[in-house]
């Protein structure tokens, strides 16, 4: 996953905004994948910022699509 992927997503939220995407999480080991489609909800909680994130498995069609896109970033 792109590093400018990621800065949205940070870029986002830290804004207070919601950021929805996908994400290329590694398992364990580091050396295989999954995707997900997320949506991380910035909250705060006694004055702190925190983040929850709602993921579901990308589809097939949703992967090919993301990482073509993060192949131009």
């Amino acid at each position: 996953m792109p590093r400018a992927a990621f800065k949205d997503l940070w870029d986002t939220v830290k804004t207070g905004k919601i950021w929805t995407g996908f994400v290329k999480n590694s398992v364990n080991g580091g050396n295989q994948f999954y995707w997900v489609y997320a949506t991380v909800y910035p909250v705060m909680r006694e004055g702190k910022r925190h983040y929850i994130s709602c993921r579901r498995f990308a589809t097939d069609d949703e992967i090919a699509t993301a990482t073509a896109l993060y192949k131009t970033l």
